[in-house]
């Protein structure tokens, strides 16, 4: 597969990196293809290398990277002053919320719910879970039932129906599908395609995994997470709420909204060695997608420390 042309000053640098790159992937067991992207002159140059014998660009799935997705459309919705990250859930989904589920559900916050911490004891897996075991085909009500055994606010629990329960807060402010809302605001102005979110029995993205993107088509997403809501010159999002997104709420997880950061290193990364990395001081964003592993985040962070990137 030909790589697209930069500009000749630019070609060296860019292909370099990328080289090296490439030759690191062994660090992520199973790479499948990586792309590297930046912005000259308010237009985006991304490279993409497929890893043999993997040919072609299709869509994969980006596991949890869908998380900082999902973190964008309610983005829009902060920025049209709709929601903010301090609203509890009940006031969009409170008519899910069963009348014998614990009471501690009612105060659970977006920001809550962002980091991980809503206190809830059970850690969903969409990507493990077989939820057609789930008795009740609204997803919200059984999420629901899961009782807040640990302090809400404070303890960490990851799952994946943190961000499913976010999705659907869009699905109530907008009357579409997180993937329908973002495929208008956000998807189909940058170019994706061959694009889809798995979904619920009802047609729900799920928010906390199964987006299916091109490596191409995270890479833009990383363009715009760098560049704090612009891509090509065009504002989609606000720069506070990008930095409310990058800015962990505890040292010990480094998690802002499905963004991780170290010092001035940003990684968005998903099971079986998803990611996308990009860096304060470097004009270079890379995002790769694997069978199995996740060493290329480890790889750019330390490639990038040494100058080689």
């Amino acid at each position: 597969m030909c790589l697209p042309a930069f500009p000749p000053k630019k070609r060296k640098s860019k292909m370099k990196k990328l080289r090296v790159l490439y030759r690191a992937s062994f660090l992520s067991g199973k790479l499948l293809t990586i792309a590297a992207a930046t912005e000259k002159n308010g237009k985006a140059e991304i490279a993409v290398k497929n890893i043999f014998p993997y040919r072609g660009e299709g869509a994969n799935n980006i596991f949890s990277v869908s998380k900082s997705v999902v973190s964008l459309a309610i983005g829009f919705l902060f920025d049209e002053g709709k929601v903010l990250p301090t609203d509890k859930i009940e006031k969009y989904l409170g008519k899910y919320i069963p009348e014998d589920a614990d009471a501690g559900w009612r105060e659970v916050t977006l920001n809550d719910l962002f980091h991980h911490k809503t206190g809830s004891g059970q850690a969903v897996d969409f990507d493990l879970f077989d939820t057609s075991s789930w008795e009740d085909k609204e997803w919200l009500c059984t999420l629901f039932l899961y009782p807040n055994v640990e302090r809400i606010g404070k303890d960490w629990r990851y799952s994946d129906g943190n961000y499913y329960i976010l999705g659907r807060v869009v699905r109530e402010l907008t009357g579409k599908s997180v993937f329908a809302y973002l495929d208008e605001k956000l998807f189909s102005p940058l170019g994706f395609s061959y694009h889809v979110w798995a979904s619920d029995p009802q047609g729900n993205g799920m928010g906390g995994s199964g987006l299916f993107l091109r490596v191409r088509d995270m890479a833009k997403l990383g363009i715009l997470w760098k560049n704090k809501g612009t891509y090509e010159g065009k504002r989609y999002l606000s720069e506070e709420w990008i930095t409310l997104c990058e800015t962990p709420d505890d040292p010990t997880h480094r998690y802002g909204f499905g963004v991780r950061k170290n010092g001035k290193e940003y990684t968005i990364t998903g099971m079986n060695g998803q990611g996308i990395w990009f860096c304060d001081d470097d004009d270079t964003v890379f995002a790769w997608q694997s069978g199995k592993g996740n060493g290329m985040a480890f790889a750019c962070s330390l490639l990038h420390k040494l100058r080689w990137i």
